[in-house]
């Protein structure tokens, strides 16, 4: 939460966080495609693709966005 604020602050074009099981990722910009194995976001240059299995979208807001499932792979284009 602190991270979020600072970033607010800070005026971040995005902030990515990682844990187990679990990705968050702050100011994206679109929705691109979602299935329980890819999700992929659109953010202000590149096109973020998270691959695993089980993925699931656990909370979502206007530019925010927390992904749980076993993520195997996470690549910017």
């Amino acid at each position: 939460m602190v991270k979020n604020l600072e970033n607010f602050l800070k005026d971040q074009d995005y902030y990515i966080d990682m844990y187990k099981n679990t990705l968050h990722v702050f100011n994206y910009e679109d929705l691109i495609n979602l299935t329980d194995k890819e999700i992929k976001l659109k953010l202000k240059d590149f096109t973020l693709e998270i691959k695993g299995e089980n993925l699931i979208v656990k909370a979502m807001e206007a530019r925010e966005i927390l992904i749980k499932g076993k993520i195997f792979e996470v690549k910017f284009n």
